[in-house]
């Protein structure tokens, strides 16, 4: 470096914190100096900085609030559901994964990671006798409970930060072969955060106990899903996720086993 005449420097800073500096310098040997237009724009350039990373704070103060408060609301889901709880931090996770693995923005895999959880909110609205029967629900029970998905727009709606969240709880019963509920929506007019939560609450529920069922291993389950069989259909699913599903098999199995086990 040069040895230098004069330094001019302009923080990073917000009211809660340091991001460091920038430093215009003048070489020793230059005849330039700083006039009073440089500094006059150093000091707008400064506050123009520290505005928008004070917003961006605000931001992010809010995006984080919003996904503590969904995780909150997950919890109290699952309890009403009367699950152990695991499943909702594993549809997270390996939701996570696989749109990890899909190659979107971190922002978008962390939003998945963090509403997923939210999928079963609308069964706070059904009734618990409905949720917590031990066998199968007759049609008119089924119809009910087939509901809780548009329930969801009750509590995740209207609001912009949960838009992704009301995605996954209102369509993640959506098949891509256009068979499923609550609109019968197919391809991708489904938004593809509940295509990926759609794979992974099949694969979590066959892998886990219910009332009306036992357990099936990972080998089982994998097989279910990639075939064809009275629960699920391989067209049920977005190809490209299957496939993706299908190659990483083993880590989906660790992560799964992993969570289980915390």
């Amino acid at each position: 470096m040069k040895p230098v005449k004069k330094t001019l420097y302009i923080p990073v800073i917000t009211d809660k914190k340091f991001y460091g500096g920038i430093t215009l310098q003048i070489a020793k040997d230059s005849e330039k100096n700083f006039t009073a237009d440089i500094y006059k724009f150093s000091n707008y350039f400064s506050r123009l900085i520290n505005l928008y990373l004070s917003v961006k704070e605000y931001g992010d103060d809010i995006r984080n609030s919003y996904r503590n408060f969904s995780s909150k609301l997950a919890m109290v889901a699952e309890a009403h559901d009367n699950e152990t709880g695991k499943h909702i931090y594993r549809v997270g996770a390996l939701s996570e994964f696989i749109a990890c693995k899909m190659g979107f923005s971190k922002n978008f895999v962390k939003e998945i990671k963090d509403y997923a959880p939210l999928h079963d909110i609308g069964k706070i609205y059904v009734p618990i006798d409905i949720l917590r029967k031990n066998g199968r629900l007759t049609s008119e029970e089924w119809d009910i409970m087939k509901k809780h998905t548009i329930f969801a727009e009750r509590l995740l709606g209207d609001d912009v930060y949960f838009k992704t969240a009301l995605n996954i709880a209102m369509y993640h019963h959506e098949k891509y072969d256009g068979s499923g509920y609550p609109f019968g929506m197919k391809g991708d007019e489904i938004p593809i955060e509940a295509q990926i939560v759609a794979i992974i609450d099949v694969y979590d529920a066959l892998r886990s106990d219910r009332p009306y069922k036992a357990a099936i291993t990972h080998e089982k389950t994998i097989e279910i899903i990639l075939s064809s069989d009275e629960r699920t259909n391989i067209n049920h699913f977005n190809p490209k996720i299957v496939k993706i599903f299908e190659e990483n098999q083993n880590e989906i199995r660790m992560l799964w086993e992993k969570i289980n086990l915390e």
